[in-house]
Parts: structure tokens; C-alpha cells; sequence
């Protein structure tokens, strides 16, 4: 991008300085138009204070907002724009409905510089995390929804706003994550791929999942895979919601296997394939590619690393589209510069079932599963390990959730969790980063909760009941990869049942509404030991 002509504000709205250019390192990118990438935003934060940066592919005004949900009712507004004689023009503004936001009376965001070229519109501002005012909004750890727009041109008088038009949006960040990391890849990264092969989309189901074998390339010895990248074929991002790679329990003949690909209610899927239930890739829809941090490393290659690989695919075809193909899947990259540690994956929560049942009624419904410490113990054990160091944490739940939270109890004392999203938006499920690494012991237990909605059988009831699929066993906890070691989560009745020899006696419901499916409540840890 060509250079900007930039000046330094001191005070937000309209106080005008030289000219100066800030340089500031953001740790944090994002386009927040994903399909024509005109809206781009960097951010960085600090205990107190976060500062945002937008480049936007126009010479009009901009706007940037957080929203409560997305829309712009109750959202916290900023807009700005550069005069052809170089003056910028900004505003703390807020919105009570949809319509021009009104101007703050007390002006909480500062801008710090502002400029534009022939193309684009950049302005950098900065406002504390929690603030006082009741027309501004607390930025919280979580997903956070912001909203964007803007215009071609100028508005004609400061203050004023025209309507910008098809031109704005709404987008779900982790704005307090830790840092992404996308630093200088060694030079002798590689990648292999694993992509479905224009596979014709099912259309008279919304929601369908499809399940192909690989078998993984010989890569000449151990490897590390230090990143992934999902590769969603352009115009299917609202169609791929989630792409998940498992490794497998047993030994598979991955030559036979290899292309194969079938639904998961197809009568002729492979009974070989249930015991590929190790997670080791999840990307969910609106997140974004991981890198994993500078000391470990996913082994590839390895004596006992797998050769065949499950591919899962989570389409969701809401307008019943004919004729759509689709190719889409990872992007493994990997090098031979072994880091210190090997990468490992752990699951919490709970085994869902039909069973899980939503009451009727409710306030409010919460799903807790639990990863108590003898189970945890035992698998620590059996690796002859004292502890994990858990990175990054990655919330996986359905349509009904709206909050999750993953609790951390030692020895009854309950101590900062490992992670939460107190704002869960099924569209949005990012594997972050923590901001240190937390210790793991074995006399620890960790819970994992889920706060629903309550569902009711009206209309809002049977659209809950169109997305619902019959889903496979939710795969093991691992403490190192392609290992089975133990099973941390919350068993499902049936299983509960059998233990204390009660005699199943009717699947009917008494009461309740099925929740399992909307729900969902499964948390994957991302460690090494």
C-alpha cells in the first residue's frame, strides 16, 4: 500500500497537529470483510488501554463499533474521516437503534494519527478497557462482536453521517487473546494437504458430515508440524462450518483407505474407522489458522506417528443449495527443526447423548462436565509425568450455547480458570492462545462449563430441530498425540447407568426437551509435558 499522509491527534473529535507517523507494533490482524478484504484491523492492548488501527479502502468516512450482539442497537461507535486538505474529523458516538449514532458527551476514544492516499482511509485510536460511561462498553477477554462501515465519500458538515449502505458488517474477534503468532517461518517449511475432492454437497439436509481418508505422505523421518491453515474454497465460507483431522487407535491399512470418503449415517461406513477419535487438527468456522508457539511442535513421521489419517467435515447447506462441489480442507505445514517439545491435545466436558435433556421453562441451563483428579492421575501416571503446561484453549459447543468456561480447581481451592468466553457465538470458535502458559498438576480438577438458552417447542424449538445431526463418539482425552490414555469427561447416562446396574426402560422423554445436540460441551486443551 502506498504511503499515507498521517498527522498526530492529541485529543479525540477535531484538534489537528503535524504531521507525524506513529510506529506501532500490533500483535493482533484481521479483515473484518473476509470475502472483499477492504476493511482491515490491527489491534494491540496492554493491562489498561487497547489500541486499534483500520485501513479501509476508501477516501469517506469510517466507522468501527463493539456491539453487544452484533448489531448496531447499543453499540459503541467510532467514525472518522480525512478532508482533502488533510483535517480529520473523529468521534466517541454510541447507537440507540438503527440509525445515526449519536455523538458521546464524553469523549472516551483518543485518536492518535489518521491519514489517506489515493485508495485508503487509515486512522489509529485508543480507549481504556473498562470505562465508566454507561454509553460505552467494557472490552472483556472472550469473543467480542464488532461492527464496521463505511462510505465512498465525505459527509458534508463534521458531524453529520450519510447512510453508508451495503458497505458495513459485523464480525466476532478474540481481541484480548495472546498474541497471534505469525513470525518469520523456518526455510525449510513444507506442507502436505488434505482436501476433500468436489465432493457434491448433500442439499435436502441443512446439516451433513462428511468423513475421508488419507494417507499421510512420507515426509523422510520426524518432523514438526509448527502450523495449520484452513483452506476454504472461496464462496463456502458460509457453508464449511468445521474441519476437524483425527487420528486413529488402531492400526489402518491407509493404501485401503486412502480417498475413501462417506457420510457419517452411511450404511457403508467402515467400522475400522470408529477408532479414529484422536483430535489432533480442529478449526472451526470464523476462526483462523493456528501457530503453534516457538517450542513445540505436532511429530510427524515418527515411529508410532500415524499413517492414515480421518478427515471430518461439517457442512451446513442452510438455503439447500443444488449442484454446490466443494474441495475444501488443512493445510499442515511442517519443518525439520525439531522444537523441545512435542505438541498434545487434551478433551473436556461432557459425553453428549439424547439424554442430556434441556428443561422446559427455564431461566437459564448450564452443562458441566468434569475431568475429576484421580481420572487425571491415573493418565499422568501412565506417562510418568507430574504436570502439563497448557498454551492454548479452543471451545467447541452447538446452536443453544451461549457461554463457556473452563474452571481450575487444586486441592479445593479454586484458582484463575484456563480459560472462558462469557459471549460463545457458534459462528466464531477460535483456538486462542493463552497469554501464559499455565501449570497443570495432578491432583487438579478441571470442569468445563456450558450456559445454554432455553429452548421451547415453538418455532424457535423446531429451527434448533432442523440443524440437529445424529454426531459420532466425541474422541478421547490424549496427553500426547495418537496416545489413548484416558477419558476426561463426564460419561453419558447410559454409561452411568450401567455402573450401578439400573435397567434402561424407555427412551420417551418426561418433560424435558432434547439439548444434546444444540449444545454440546467439549473443550480441547492444546499442551505439551
Amino acid at each position: 500500500m502506498a504511503a499515507f499522509r498521517t498527522r498526530l491527534f492529541v485529543v479525540a473529535a477535531v484538534t489537528v497537529m503535524s504531521a507525524t507517523c506513529l510506529e506501532t507494533t500490533f500483535t493482533h490482524s484481521a479483515y473484518l470483510d473476509s470475502a472483499h478484504e477492504k476493511y482491515y484491523l490491527q489491534w494491540m492492548y496492554d493491562a489498561d488501554i487497547i489500541t486499534f488501527r483500520v485501513e479501509v479502502a476508501t477516501l469517506g468516512y469510517v466507522g468501527f463499533g463493539i456491539s453487544p450482539n452484533g448489531d448496531m442497537t447499543g453499540s459503541d461507535i467510532v467514525t472518522g474521516f480525512v478532508t482533502d486538505q488533510g483535517d480529520t474529523f473523529f468521534y466517541d458516538r454510541y447507537a440507540t437503534a438503527r440509525a445515526t449514532p449519536t455523538i458521546d458527551a464524553s469523549q472516551d476514544w483518543t485518536l492518535e494519527a489518521s491519514g489517506e492516499n489515493g485508495t485508503h482511509t487509515f486512522l489509529q485510536f485508543s480507549r481504556n478497557l473498562v470505562l465508566c460511561d454507561d454509553t460505552d462498553r467494557t472490552i472483556k477477554a472472550g469473543t467480542t462482536r464488532v461492527i464496521w462501515a463505511y462510505h465512498e465519500e465525505d459527509p458534508r458538515h463534521d458531524t453529520e453521517l450519510m447512510y453508508h449502505g451495503e458497505t458495513r458488517g459485523a464480525r466476532s474477534l478474540m481481541l484480548l487473546s495472546g498474541p497471534q503468532l505469525t513470525g518469520e517461518m523456518p526455510e525449510d517449511v513444507q506442507s502436505m494437504e488434505f482436501l476433500n475432492d468436489a465432493y457434491a454437497v448433500p442439499y435436502k439436509r441443512v446439516t451433513n458430515y462428511l468423513y475421508r481418508g488419507f494417507k499421510v505422505p512420507d515426509v523422510g523421518g520426524k518432523k514438526h508440524v509448527i502450523a495449520f491453515e484452513p483452506v476454504v474454497q472461496p464462496g463456502h465460507e458460509g457453508l464449511v462450518h468445521h474441519i476437524f483431522l483425527y487420528a486413529c487407535l488402531e492400526d489402518l491399512n491407509p493404501d485401503l483407505y486412502d480417498g475413501v470418503q462417506h457420510l457419517r449415517q452411511s450404511p457403508d461406513y467402515p467400522e475400522d474407522w470408529r477408532s479414529c477419535k484422536v483430535t489432533i487438527i480442529a478449526w472451526d468456522v470464523g476462526g483462523a489458522g493456528i501457530h503453534y508457539p516457538e517450542q513445540v511442535g505436532l511429530s510427524v513421521g515418527a515411529p508410532g506417528d500415524p499413517t492414515f489419517l480421518l478427515m471430518e467435515t461439517h457442512y451446513n447447506n442452510v438455503q439447500h443449495k443444488k449442484g454446490i462441489k466443494d474441495s475444501s480442507g488443512i493445510r499442515l505445514l511442517y519443518t525439520s527443526q525439531l522444537r523441545e517439545y512435542d505438541l498434545g491435545f487434551m478433551q473436556l466436558g461432557m459425553e453428549v447423548r439424547r439424554t442430556q435433556a434441556i428443561p422446559p421453562g427455564c431461566q437459564s441451563f448450564v452443562s458441566v462436565g468434569t475431568c475429576y483428579p484421580d481420572c487425571l492421575e491415573n493418565a499422568m501416571e501412565e506417562e510418568s509425568i507430574d504436570k502439563i503446561n497448557v498454551v492454548g484453549v479452543h471451545f467447541h459447543a452447538h446452536l443453544a450455547a451461549r457461554k463457556m468456561r473452563m474452571r481450575h480447581v487444586r486441592n479445593g481451592v479454586e484458582l484463575p480458570w484456563l480459560g472462558s468466553d462469557e459471549n460463545f457465538d457458534f459462528n466464531f470458535q477460535q483456538t486462542v492462545r493463552l497469554q501464559r502458559e499455565v501449570e497443570v498438576l495432578k491432583e487438579v480438577q478441571i470442569t468445563g462449563n456450558t450456559s445454554a438458552i432455553c429452548l421451547k417447542k415453538d418455532s424457535s424449538y423446531e429451527e434448533y430441530h432442523q440443524q440437529k445431526v445424529t454426531m459420532r463418539e466425541p474422541p478421547p482425552v490424549i496427553l500426547r498425540p495418537y496416545k489413548e490414555t484416558d477419558v476426561c469427561k463426564t460419561p453419558r447416562t447410559s454409561t452411568v447407568a450401567s455402573s450401578v446396574k439400573l435397567r434402561k426402560e424407555s427412551n420417551e422423554y418426561i418433560n424435558g426437551i432434547h439439548g444434546g445436540e444444540y449444545l454440546r460441551n467439549i473443550i480441547y486443551i492444546i499442551l505439551y509435558r
